[in-house]
């Protein structure tokens, strides 16, 4: 073993300030206690939403619609494809700005309040959540399907 090298058991940690050690330190993941908090508390922020909040399903018909849109209006090409797809995105850009939730987004953080404190109550918030979010997408897919239709 050189000079150089740390102790056994201290790692690299030997070569490093105090002020550096700290800055390690504050860098460190947080306990698993923590983590479960900070869960637990976007959980009950997500069963506090209102209905429209919740309801992604008519914004992401919008992305049918523009790709639909832009393909119509740019000519056969490759050009056609790339706008077309970028009309695509636009849903997801409307439904993201609206802070919206779809379905298959993180509805399971909700469960976190509900598995911490199980009451008939949180058991109620949670599938208020769960059925105005399928409804919403749901309704979007019909209402959105029905015009492209017509």
């Amino acid at each position: 073993m050189s000079q150089d090298d740390p102790a056994p058991g201290e790692g690299s940690a030997a070569q490093l300030s105090g002020e550096e050690k700290s800055h390690v330190s504050a860098k460190q993941p947080a306990r698993a206690a923590v983590l479960h908090e900070i869960i637990r508390v976007q959980g009950e922020a997500e069963l506090s939403r209102s209905a429209a909040a919740l309801a992604a399903g008519l914004s992401m018909g919008f992305s049918t619609l523009f790709r639909g849109v832009f393909q119509a209006q740019v000519p056969e090409g490759s050009a056609q494809h790339l706008l077309g797809s970028f009309g695509y995105s636009i849903g997801f850009l409307i439904v993201i700005l609206a802070r919206q939730q779809l379905f298959t987004e993180n509805t399971v953080t909700a469960v976190l309040p509900f598995m911490t404190r199980p009451s008939p109550g949180n058991g109620l918030r949670l599938l208020r959540l769960w059925c105005i979010v399928l409804a919403g997408n749901l309704a979007g897919v019909l209402l959105f399907s029905y015009g492209l239709a017509r």
